[in-house]
């Protein structure tokens, strides 16, 4: 791997943990929301928090 390589790879990583850290914000912000998703895994929280958004925009 060459400097340039090094450089660019070091380069990315605030952005990634940028990126991860306002998902994880976000996660945390719905979970407190909707208390009641705390339960509940994959498909049916994600289905849970669109309709709960769709409810929202009404």
């Amino acid at each position: 791997m060459s400097e340039d390589d090094a450089a660019s790879v070091s380069a990315n990583e605030p952005e990634s943990d940028s990126a991860l850290l306002a998902a994880a914000r976000q996660l945390c912000e719905e979970a407190a929301l909707w208390p009641r998703l705390a339960g509940l895994t994959g498909v049916r929280r994600r289905a849970a928090v669109n309709r709960n958004r769709r409810a929202a925009r009404r």
